[in-house]
């Protein structure tokens, strides 16, 4: 095995042993994006679903904040 080999060995090992670390706040961040854009739909009053005339739901973008907040909540609570 080469040197180059084994470096990459160990980089792997250590993303690999630190990856439950990162993916947590990841998933965090996109829940916080997530109930923002749901959010902003909400506010603008942007339909999330759009068909040719004929707009989708208006209550969507409420569901889209409530799933992202509640995403937000138990990834932090995991997080901690």
């Amino acid at each position: 095995m080469t040197r180059d080999e084994r470096t990459m060995k160990v980089l792997w090992s250590d993303w690999w042993q630190r990856w439950p670390r990162w993916v947590a706040r990841v998933t965090v961040l996109w829940a916080v994006l997530y109930a923002g854009f749901g959010l902003a739909c909400v506010l603008s009053g942007t339909s999330l679903l759009y068909h040719g005339t004929d707009s989708g739901a208006s209550g969507l973008g409420w569901v889209v904040v409530a799933v992202g907040a509640l995403a937000a909540l138990v990834s932090g609570a995991v997080v901690l």
